[in-house]
């Protein structure tokens, strides 16, 4: 049992909207809660909207509808994502306006379930209702038929998993039959019937299993008007073959999941994954559905399917593909690797190197063998062909690199650079650069520390053996030499003393005496000393003309400095450590 009132402030509101030439506005719905509300008892006109407080939940106006001329339909449609809310009276009024309320329904106290929508229309009956509040849509063209559109929906939703999934699919191990300690069980899982999802949460046992006899999965979509609809299923063992059918207006999809042999063996009759035949073609452009070929097909080369990694290593492994190298032994004859199957090998040469490589074989028959040496510290490859029947050593970064220890080279940088030590005497480790140091004790320029110290301008290019066990000095050629091959009868390394080509000039002289102007003489690199003679006894005695003073000055010839060079430029002088 209910009251419905509509207030007396309404009455005020209604004249106020009508004289302004405005309609009433009844655009918001308010559920509240009212403690020891008696739903018998008649409603005071006097009253309005209780206080917000009792306020469980409010809502616009979601349609409105002309009944008759003197009444008008307000409705809203509670979303099911709304909080539960428990209500036991309702109220309409124009939210922009105080004092507006419209209608008031004390009723029976309800509560709105979570998960779930609902529908409340309120009537509001006064004399021109409807021509005052200027409706005139019926409720005819939008109330709704929730029932045919929630079917709808659902069978929209089961068509959209059948495009899908098709007539039945399942995952994995998804209602699996098996037969376990002489009792027939299907498997926990999932799957699909008709697009309609089937959920098995444990293992199930199926009874009244004969021989020769298919077991077959029964779903239905089943519900009640206030409760969840959801996929039910049984299983059902029969000699006879079962189809869809309709029980109680009850649509039910059936398919067979297990055939049960005569000697009871168990035949999966599951479909897993997708439905590839409503699904494109994959390419190698665009996603899509492909067939997986079996291991006997992939074994054979038959069919189109695609083959999985799995299958591909399997049909290759006997070849020493994808990792598993052919182990061959010791080879001691290039002979044995005729019966070698192609693909990756793995042997020791005769003298127990190992190595790893892969024989590629032409159509003809011959091949080739390539091979890398397990070596560390000298990694190698080597190429074998069964014509030419020898190996060759393929030449690596190693090599190339080994080849150049020892180079030295001018550089216009000053800084370090990948592979190259500067040519300045430092101290390196012989672990470090134990290929430079090997390079120094091959080339026979090693020279005791100490004496390398003290004449290091003799022995520049020589190597010092550093501390005499972990370290090495380098040569020095930041101290003014110039470089140069070793020409004949100079030993190499070896470091020639500075010299110069001879300088001279000349003058004439009798008796002691020199001819020409004794005050002033230039020739060559001579010259006379302007005013500075002394007296000289002749050879027979007697007194002589003054002796004149020359001096001898290169600088008058060639520039000189404080050192004997060439044109020089200064650049750094660096040495290659046979590795970057």
């Amino acid at each position: 049992m209910s009251q419905v009132a509509i207030p007396l402030a309404f009455e005020g509101y209604l004249q106020e909207r009508l004289l302004n030439g405005l309609a009433p506005d009844m655009n918001e719905m308010i559920f509240a809660y009212l403690p020891d509300l008696d739903p018998e008892q008649v409603i005071d006109r006097h009253l309005g909207l209780p206080a917000p407080s009792y306020w469980v939940y409010r809502q616009d106006i979601t349609q409105k509808a002309k009944l008759n001329d003197v009444a008008v339909a307000y409705s809203v449609v509670i979303p099911s994502e709304v909080e539960a809310f428990t209500f036991n009276a309702i109220y309409l009024h124009d939210k922009q306006t105080a004092n507006s309320c419209g209608l008031v329904v004390h009723k029976i106290a309800e509560t709105k379930e979570p998960g779930m929508s609902s529908v409340r229309t309120c009537v509001q009956q006064y004399t021109g209702a409807a021509r005052a509040a200027k409706i005139t849509v019926t409720p005819e063209s939008w109330q709704i038929d929730y029932h045919a559109r929630l079917y709808g929906m659902d069978d929209d939703l089961r068509l959209a998993c059948f495009d899908l999934f098709g007539n039945a699919s399942f995952f994995a191990d998804g209602f699996l039959v098996q037969s376990v300690d002489g009792q027939y069980v299907c498997q926990a899982g999932t799957g699909y019937v008709a697009g309609l999802r089937c959920v098995n949460q444990g293992q199930t046992e199926i009874t009244d299993v004969l021989p020769a006899s298919g077991i077959y999965l029964d779903v239905s979509w089943q519900g009640g008007v206030v409760s969840r609809w959801t996929s039910n299923w049984k299983l059902t063992a029969s000699t006879t073959s079962l189809t869809d059918y309709v029980a109680d207006g009850v649509q039910h999809y059936v398919t067979q999941i297990a055939w049960i042999e005569s000697d009871g063996r168990v035949t999966d009759r599951r479909h897993l994954g997708l439905d590839e035949h409503h699904l494109p073609d994959a390419t190698t452009q665009a996603k899509g559905a492909v067939v997986l070929a079996s291991d006997a097909q992939v074994n054979a080369g038959q069919g189109s399917g695609m083959v999985s990694p799995q299958q591909l290593k399997q049909a290759f492994d006997q070849f020493g593909t994808f990792g598993s190298a052919m182990d061959l032994g010791v080879v001691t004859e290039d002979a044995q690797l005729d019966a070698a199957p192609t693909g990756l090998l793995h042997f020791s040469a005769g003298s127990q190197q190992e190595h790893q490589g892969i024989k590629i074989q032409h159509p003809d028959g011959y091949y080739s063998v390539i091979a890398g040496a397990d070596n560390h510290n000298n990694p190698s490859v080597f190429l074998y062909h069964s014509v030419s029947g020898s190996w060759r050593r393929m030449t690596t970064d190693n090599d190339i690199q080994r080849s150049f220890v020892g180079m030295v080279a001018d550089f216009q940088i000053a800084a370090p650079r990948p592979g190259w030590l500067n040519a300045n005497g430092g101290e390196v480790s012989r672990t470090t650069d134990a290929i430079l140091w090997q390079y120094a004790q091959d080339a026979e320029l090693i020279i005791d520390q100490t004496n390398k110290d003290a004449d290091p301008m003799k022995y520049a290019a020589y190597f010092g053996d550093g501390d005499g066990s972990t370290t090495f000095t380098l040569p020095n050629f930041h101290l003014g030499h110039f470089r140069r091959g070793a020409k004949s009868g100079v030993a190499h390394g070896a470091t020639q003393g500075d010299a110069i080509r001879n300088i001279y000039g000349e003058t004439q002289a009798q008796h002691a005496q020199f001819l020409g102007n004794l005050a002033s003489y230039d020739g060559g690199a001579f010259v006379s000393l302007s005013n500075q003679y002394e007296k000289a006894s002749a050879v027979s005695g007697g007194n002589s003309l003054s002796l004149s003073h020359f001096r001898f000055d290169a600088s008058r010839v060639v520039p000189t400095a404080n050192e004997n060079r060439p044109y020089t430029v200064n650049i750094s002088v660096k040495i290659f450590r046979g590795w970057i």
